[in-house]
C-alpha cells in the first residue's frame, strides 16, 4: 500500500473481520474512509449473500464519482484561465 495510514486500516479490517466481526462492521469503525453509504451498501449484501456484487456495484459508484471531480476539476481550471 503506498499510503501507510490506510494500510493500517485495512490490516484493522481484515483483522477484525478475522475475529469474527462483520465485513460492514469493520468498516463502521472507520467512517473518514467508508461513508454510511458504503457501510448500508455492503451490509445489504452481507444480508441477502450478493456481497461480490455489491462491492463491484461500489465499485463502479466510485468510479464514475471520481471521473465526474476529474471532469469538474478540468472545467472549472479551463474556466479560471479563460478568465485570467
Amino acid at each position: 500500500m503506498e499510503e501507510p495510514r490506510f494500510s493500517k486500516i485495512i490490516q484493522t479490517i481484515g483483522e477484525d473481520v478475522e475475529g469474527g466481526g462483520t465485513f460492514s462492521e469493520a468498516l463502521r469503525k472507520h467512517p473518514r474512509c467508508f461513508s454510511d453509504l458504503y457501510v448500508s451498501m455492503v451490509r445489504a449484501g452481507e444480508a441477502s449473500g450478493n456481497l461480490d456484487g455489491v462491492l463491484m456495484q461500489l465499485a463502479d459508484y466510485l468510479e464514475a464519482t471520481e471521473e465526474l471531480k476529474r471532469r469538474i476539476r478540468s472545467a472549472m481550471t479551463y474556466r479560471w484561465w479563460r478568465l485570467a
